[in-house]
């Protein structure tokens, strides 16, 4: 996958060709309370933001029921638990034993695959969540309420029952193949975002750029009418507004059986490879800022013409386009946490 700063330095890039100014901090400043989140109206995120501690995950919560503005324009979202070190200078992470890829990993009755490594665990009788365990199971609640998706979560009223939100390709960097087109289809044309774009519900836009992936968050949606709709059975938040979805079931459905073995054989079926709706949203209530989420990990390589990394076996990887759509929305939801202005 390609380095946190590819994500970053693209993002600069799109920033400056626009001229918007911005602060910068890390997740880390945020958990040890360096970045003083009530300073400022928005906060965005974006690419591959998986690591949270506790206390970032609690600090980003408060930053948006105090009014203040969430935007994601990333995925795996708030996934695993970290904490920071001794000295607070970087951030500890322990997983799970056993093969991560297997698609086992979040079966049993607990959402738990493996034997959790973290010596915390075993240092005390008395375990603190805060402190160890996979972030999506740290609060009773999911993660949903701060990133308006999941990757992982518990059904409401049905704890037993483990859903998968959204889609993940990781094959081409296993020795198999290239992550195949897909985008996101426009459920709300009329919607804010989409402003100063002439496109109709059902438009799909992303596709060429390979926008979906390679680790994306979604909810549960069901088709009534021909037409995505959310089922709110999952924990969504009410009055999330549905603005496009991309349909990665079938990424998980591949037979990857001639290709050759990745690290052992019979790995080549891979949690790499499964696939749901990821899906793009947005959600307002009073007394809250905005929280608007795309939350797919290549999101801000639909910014600026980047190399096609996922083509692992071309000596001559294409370049991929910029997408305006991408474009267009990126600088309506940036512009409108400008406009709004002062917080309540």
């Amino acid at each position: 996958m390609p380095p946190k700063a590819a994500y970053i330095f693209a993002f600069i890039d799109w920033l400056e060709r626009e001229r918007i100014s911005v602060d910068f901090c890390s997740g880390l400043d945020i958990s040890a309370g360096g970045a003083n989140l009530a300073n400022y109206d928005a906060l965005v995120t974006i690419g591959h933001d998986e690591y949270w501690t506790a206390d970032q995950l609690d600090a980003v919560r408060d930053f948006r029921n105090s009014g203040g503005h969430m935007i994601f324009f990333g995925g795996n979202l708030a996934f695993e638990l970290v904490r920071e070190t001794s000295d607070g200078s970087a951030i500890e992470c322990y997983k799970e034993s056993g093969d991560s890829y297997s698609g086992d990993s979040h079966d049993d009755e607990r959402g738990e695959g493996g034997e959790l490594l973290d010596p915390l665990l075993t240092a005390s009788a008395t375990l603190d969540a805060r402190l160890t365990g996979p972030t999506w199971r740290v609060r009773h609640e999911s993660t949903t309420p701060t990133t308006g998706v999941y990757n992982i979560t518990r059904r409401p009223g049905a704890p037993g029952e483990v859903l998968i939100g959204g889609a993940m390709w990781w094959w081409e960097m296993f020795g198999g193949p290239s992550r195949p087109q897909c985008g996101f289809t426009i459920c709300d044309p009329d919607h804010w975002v989409f402003e100063g774009l002439e496109i109709n519900q059902g438009d799909t836009f992303g596709a060429e750029t390979k926008l979906i992936g390679h680790e994306a968050d979604g909810l549960e949606v069901e088709i009534r009418d021909a037409r995505p709709q959310l089922t709110f059975a999952d924990g969504a938040l009410p009055g999330t507004r549905l603005l496009a979805v991309a349909d990665g079931r079938k990424w998980g459905e591949w037979d990857f059986t001639a290709w050759p073995p990745t690290f052992s054989p019979g790995q080549q079926q891979t949690l790499g490879t499964y696939g749901g709706y990821v899906t793009m949203v947005y959600h307002e209530e009073p007394g809250k800022g905005m929280l608007f989420s795309a939350p797919t990990t290549d999101w801000v390589f639909g910014l600026v013409p980047s190399i096609d990394w996922t083509a692992t076996r071309s000596l001559e990887p294409p370049l991929l386009p910029t997408d305006p759509v991408v474009e267009q929305v990126t600088r309506n939801v940036l512009h409108a946490c400008h406009k709004r202005g002062e917080r309540k």
